[in-house]
């Protein structure tokens, strides 16, 4: 399954506009927090979605 991932700055410019390939949205979540935290962008407001549905937000 195909689960979009993208974090914000303050501004709302795009920081990072990732697509994650998953099996499972729990596989997705793990996959999308290591992504952030390499971008250094868990800090940031993130959404992780998957055909419109929220997975994760945080800001």
């Amino acid at each position: 399954m195909t689960y979009f991932l993208t974090a914000f700055n303050k501004d709302s410019s795009v920081v990072l506009n990732e697509r994650i390939e998953a099996e499972s949205e729990e596989s997705a979540i793990q996959v999308a927090k290591a992504k952030l935290e390499e971008a250094n962008a868990q800090s940031l407001t993130h959404r992780l979605t998957h055909q419109g549905k929220m997975i994760l937000f945080a800001r």
